[in-house]
């Protein structure tokens, strides 16, 4: 036997040695009956990979192959947690199942595309649906906030919210919202099912508003500072009001008509008294001055077809008339 022949004996002897203490380590009596791989990959009948396990960078990754040899399923634990995505044939993510790092789960459903069109998850508020356009863009939005509140959103294609539907425990509304997001009209039903309409300037703050609560149905308008100014509004006994208020919410002017529809206006001082009245209620309309304490001392008034001046003294009690009343 030549020495050529001899050494390749050796080297074949010492590589059986290696795959016998390599067998040795995966089989039943090595260490524990494990197998230690980086990639593992089972195949059917024909040879193709029908299954993977493998050490990625991220993660361990295990992906499910069709009889084509296209990935169907891959489950991986990423950096920020564990992810199952599903496909179709052509081997797009059509469904993506994952938990952020923050532990909530999120679901993900894209178009032929692979463009996300609808996304469902667990947020720290509540529960999220959104539907996306065919840019992948946020179009509508339904969830549910922390206290229980359903709400649904409509965003333009800039990615602004226009629209918002709510429901709470303080009643039902609607919103509508400018460019910069900032709610400008409001539509609401209160919780005693009060409807109101209301007008809301650049700020977010309410200017006008229209409702019926039962008692005054009518039209507020508000200063910058939120102050209702000026009221207009039907009251419970069914009588017209136009109502004006100074900056300190004190009432200072009247407008009205009378239980037999003769109309009247009334100012007031700064502390709601009647400060002077005119009223023109037939056949004697006429107009009135009062003190500080609001009481009538002087009166202008038509009677039939004559004027008339009365001075009342601080008593109640007419003090001089012109002209002097008949003997």
């Amino acid at each position: 036997m030549s020495a050529d022949t001899d050494d390749r004996l050796k080297q074949l002897e010492q590589r059986m040695q290696r795959l016998e203490q390599r067998l040795d380590q995966i089989g039943p009596s090595g260490a524990g009956g494990l197998l230690r791989a980086k990639v593992l990959q089972i195949v059917d009948d024909a040879g193709r990979t029908q299954i993977e396990l493998s050490q990625g960078s991220p993660g361990p990754y295990i992906a499910l192959r069709d009889e084509h040899g296209c990935t169907r399923i891959v489950m991986e634990l990423r950096k920020d947690g564990p992810e199952i995505v599903l496909s179709p044939p052509d081997g797009r993510a059509a469904i993506r199942l994952l938990v952020g790092k923050d532990g909530l789960p999120h679901v993900e459903l894209a178009d032929a595309s692979a463009t996300v069109r609808i996304d469902l998850g667990i947020q720290n508020a509540g529960p999220v649906l959104n539907f996306h356009d065919s840019a992948g863009g946020c179009r509508w939005t339904a969830g549910v906030t922390k206290e229980g509140a359903p709400t649904i959103a409509f965003w333009d294609d800039l990615d602004r919210r226009r629209v918002t539907f709510s429901s709470s425990p303080d009643g039902t509304g609607i919103a509508f919202h400018d460019e910069e997001g900032t709610e400008r009209l409001q539509l609401a039903l209160s919780a005693n099912d009060a409807p109101a309409l209301r007008l809301l300037d650049a700020e977010g703050k309410s200017r006008v508003t229209v409702g019926i609560d039962g008692e005054n149905n009518g039209l507020q308008i508000r200063d910058s500072n939120g102050a209702v100014r000026i009221l207009v509004a039907v009251n419970a006994d069914e009588r017209p009001w136009i109502t004006v208020f100074d900056d300190r919410g004190q009432l200072r002017l009247k407008m009205t008509l009378l239980p037999d529809g003769s109309p009247g206006l009334f100012m007031c001082q700064p502390d709601g008294k009647t400060l002077t009245s005119m009223v023109a209620m037939q056949p004697s309309p006429g107009f009135s001055v009062c003190d500080a304490n609001g009481q009538t001392r002087a009166i202008l008034a038509m009677c039939g077809s004559d004027p008339a001046l009365v001075m009342i003294d601080e008593h109640g009690q007419r003090s001089a008339e012109f002209p002097s009343p008949d003997p």
